[in-house]
């Protein structure tokens, strides 16, 4: 079996029908458009109930044996002998038909816009060949209204009678056309791919990678469509409850019914939430655990009352203000006997107030800087014969110098460290007693108020003592700064022993209330407030757990589909077709056919290839150098990859087994005259095995087939030309086209031509007129063929690269034979239309009779040319034959 055979096979047993439909548009058009794309991503969302509401998918037209042009249902021998009744197809006539030879090689000649492309494409249409995009319109100039193209195929199958199978534009053809096969340029199997990388694909085999990445394709659009649920989460519904328990288990299974029945809602069950909420609410406004801490919570302010009575009861006691008072008393003294010891030693001085305060301020600078900058490491004052006053900077003199050391004696004297003592003493004690102040009475006053709740003459008491040393404070305070104080206010007795009982008796409570708590009423009331809640908050919030379930679904369905549209079994079905089945055999075919084909110097070796999807067999160069990668696009020309494109053609078909009709057009398109001749050898070959079609714009061409099919060997050879004539194209005629008919067949042209005008010379004299220009220019035309087949004997043929020189031996022009051109092609340039020296249409022709006479004359030219000929090649031979001598 060939590839396309197997890969046909897969789609119609082992794919879903979308898949398989795949699989089909990509056998039967050029690729798949975004319509089909469109199409298939609709159907699978069909498949998973994904469609949106109202939409109907198309309906999926699996691949079958029978629908693709060379994997026919059942294998017939077809000889497709005409085409017949076309109508409505490009400008081509309706009832026109197109005949082939029922054995060998059919070649149908037209040139561009000639209507020979209208045939082609019903061929290729109703053969369900890959190239099936291209549009067959009506005839756009006619005014009727546009019918659906058709057309009739007369064939026999299998040696049985004629039949004719009915073909029409978008209904299915009848199977067995599907033993025909077509190729053109959407049917060659060379590639380059995006790597610019030249790789060989058996026909069909290109479906595995183009039905890959329609599915890449696909799975993105349907992951587009996947919702995102968000996630059901309620504060009331904890994990405990059934409402959580039954989230937590919410499946793509779960049925709406099920969440129906999860949990019903009533108003008794609103009611009995309540009274639960109540007594919960009750239940822990009481509760002995948050009493125990609340009364701790008490007994922690009572004792931060207790700390702050006994701190102001130690620090305002009547010892702490008898050391006080002495502190001052002794600070005083202290001044009196410096003040005294000041006057006695300095009462000669030159400046008042030395000793004093300011002054000592002064002194103690000076020091600081004498040691630490003047004069570091000596003793201050420094006296020295080179030193100098730290105060003014002049040289010492005696008088500064005993001055200095009686200031040094007095500060060091015992008055003056009583002072410093004393002052230092007092200075703690004030420090003291300002801490006292840091933290006010108001702070434990809303305590206070608590103790009252319990025992309002201790909070009495409390009150009471606070108030009073705040004052005694205040007294301290004037003490310590030496102001005027007057009498002490008295401090009260402290009540901190008897707050210390009330704490007592707060922690006694604060245990019994511990030891009497039960949390099993607390916890089975919280619980069942726990469920009520959370089925209350199942209800309220019902139709968004269903939107949930439904995306949940979707989603489900959503990963179902991008499953189904999965590509790696594709990919190993491909290599699976490529690799296994047909290497070895394609190999061997595609070397011998490009032998054939005249491209056997390409050093080419066929390799598997590819990744994802890709059946590839990648060319290659055999023998190429190690080194930088070279690609095959860039050695082979564009006519060597189309040589190579047939080759693989021709060696599936051979492959295939069966000897049904080929089609090809154009196909030495690009390719040039040495491709030409190989290539109209091979093709004539092929005849000989089965019917060949071949549709051709290029002369050159459908002569080298004429010259192959006469050619030893030859197999039969049926040209076919395809006119425009007027509006109406696909015009046929048997035959070669007029410039590459011989001259005999153009003088009986001729003479047939003249045989349908001469009736117009005394009936109608314009039309007359008209035609016989026409002839005349096609004679003109007839005596330049005739000089390059008698006079120059195809010596030089146009449309042709060679010159056989072998035939100059019956060359030889003669002044009558030059004579008699020149006359001639006169006269017919005088008569024809569009040479210099015609005469115009209003200069009337000559009659039919004459105009006979001109091709007659013609006619005895070649027949005295080929005499003259002849004679010529019989005289050539003597010379240059094996000379004999007379023996004997």
């Amino acid at each position: 079996m060939t590839a396309l055979e197997l890969i046909v096979a897969w789609a119609a047993s082992e794919l879903p029908a979308w898949q398989s439909d795949a699989v089909r548009r990509l056998l039967v058009q050029d690729a798949l458009t975004d319509d089909d794309r469109q199409d298939f991503l609709a159907m699978l969302r069909a498949i998973h109930n994904l469609s949106p509401d109202g939409a109907t998918p198309p309906k999926p037209q699996p691949l079958l044996k029978g629908m693709i042009s060379g994997a026919p249902k059942s294998k017939a021998t077809v000889v497709l002998k005409a085409l017949v009744d076309l109508r409505s197809i490009n400008k081509i006539p309706d009832g026109s038909s197109l005949p082939f030879g029922h054995q060998g090689l059919t070649a149908i000649y037209g040139e561009n816009g000639s209507g020979k492309s209208g045939y082609a494409r019903v061929l290729k249409r109703a053969c369900r060949a890959r190239d099936t995009q291209e549009r067959i319109l009506p005839n756009v100039y006619q005014s009727l209204a546009a019918m659906p193209a058709r057309a009739k195929f007369k064939l026999s199958i299998n040696g049985g009678p004629d039949q004719e199978i009915e073909w029409e534009a978008g209904k299915a053809s009848d199977e067995a056309l599907t033993n025909i096969t077509v190729f053109d340029s959407k049917c060659a199997r060379v590639i380059v791919d995006e790597k610019n990388e030249a790789s060989y694909l058996p026909y069909g085999a290109h479906v595995f990678e183009a039905l890959v990445t329609l599915l890449d394709w696909i799975r993105k659009q349907i992951e587009a469509l996947k919702p995102t649920p968000e996630s059901l989460l309620w504060p009331d519904i904890t994990p405990t409850t059934k409402p959580g328990i039954f989230l937590a288990c919410l499946t793509y299974k779960t049925q709406e019914k099920e969440v129906d029945d999860a949990v019903s809602w009533s108003s008794s069950d609103a009611e009995k939430l309540e009274n639960v909420t109540k007594q919960l609410a009750d239940l822990e406004a009481n509760d002995p655990i948050k009493q125990a801490a609340a009364i701790r919570s008490f007994k922690q302010r009572v004792a931060s009352l207790v700390a702050f009575v006994e701190q102001r009861a130690t620090g305002l006691s009547d010892e702490r203000l008898a050391t006080l008072q002495a502190l001052v008393t002794s600070s005083i003294e202290a001044e009196k006997a410096l003040e005294l010891a000041s006057q006695e030693t300095f009462q000669n001085e030159p400046l008042p107030g030395v000793g004093e305060s300011a002054w000592q301020i002064l002194y103690n600078a000076a020091r600081s800087y004498s040691t630490e900058v003047a004069y570091p490491n000596e003793e201050f004052p420094v006296t020295a014969n080179d030193s100098r006053c730290v105060f003014c900077m002049q040289s010492l003199s005696d008088e500064a110098r005993d001055r200095l050391l009686r200031f040094a004696i007095f500060v060091e004297q015992k008055a003056k460290k009583n002072l410093e003592i004393a002052r230092e003493s007092l200075g703690a004690a004030a420090t003291s007693i300002q801490g006292l102040r840091l933290k006010a009475a108001e702070q434990h006053a809303n305590t206070i108020d608590e103790v009252k709740q319990r025992d309002e003459v201790v909070a009495a008491s409390a009150e009471t003592f606070l108030a009073s040393s705040s004052s005694r404070l205040e007294y301290f305070e004037l003490v310590a700064s030496r102001s005027e104080h007057g009498n002490v206010p008295p401090l009260p007795s402290s009540p901190a022993d008897a707050l210390k009982a009330i704490i007592e008796g707060l922690e006694k409570g604060a245990t019994a209330l511990e030891q009497a708590a039960n949390p099993a009423v607390r916890d089975g009331l919280r619980k069942e407030k726990s469920d009520l809640a959370a089925r209350k908050c199942f209800a309220e919030n019902k139709s968004k757990i269903l939107g949930y379930l439904a995306d949940l679904k979707t989603l489900h369905k959503c990963d179902m589909a991008v499953e189904s549209a999965s590509t790696a079994a594709i990919t190993r079905k491909g290599k699976s077709v490529v690799s296994d089945a047909l290497t070895p055999q394609l190999k061997k075919a595609i070397q011998s056919e490009l032998a054939q084909l005249g491209a056997g110097h390409l050093p080419l070796n066929l390799k598997p290839s590819g990744s994802k999807g890709e059946t590839l067999h990648q060319l290659e160069l055999s023998g190429a150098k190690p080194g930088p990668k070279v690609n095959l696009t860039d050695v082979l020309s564009e006519g060597e990859q189309r040589v190579v494109a047939l080759a693989g053609f021709l060696a599936e078909v051979n492959l295939g087994a069966h000897c049904c009709p080929v089609v090809f057009d154009d196909p030495v398109s690009s390719l040039d005259h040495r491709y030409r001749a190989t290539i109209a050898a091979r093709l004539m070959l092929e005849s000989k095995k089965r019917q060949v079609l071949v549709f051709t714009h290029d002369v050159a061409f459908l002569l080298e087939l004429q010259e192959k099919a006469s050619g030893p060997g030859g197999s039969p050879f049926t040209p076919q030309t395809v006119l425009q004539q007027h509006q109406a194209a696909g015009i046929r005629s048997d035959g070669l086209p007029w410039h590459t008919m011989p001259v005999a067949k153009r003088l009986d042209y001729l003479r047939n031509r003249l045989s349908g005008i001469k009736n117009l010379h005394g009936t109608d004299t314009t039309k007359y007129d008209q035609e016989a220009a026409f002839v005349y220019g096609l004679l003109r035309e007839t005596w330049e063929a005739a000089i390059e087949e008698v006079v120059l004997h195809k010596t030089i043929v146009r449309h042709s690269s060679e010159v056989q020189t072998l035939r100059l031996k019956e060359v030889g022009v003669t002044t009558d034979q030059y004579s008699a051109i020149d006359m001639n092609m006169s006269k017919c340039s005088e008569w024809m239309i569009g040479h210099d020296k015609a005469k115009a249409l209003d200069a009337h022709r000559p009659p039919p009779n004459d105009l006979l006479g001109d091709i007659d004359a013609l006619q005895s030219f070649v027949k005295e040319c080929k005499k003259a000929g002849e004679a010529l090649r019989k005289e050539r031979d003597a010379v240059l034959g094996l000379k004999t001598s007379d023996v004997g």
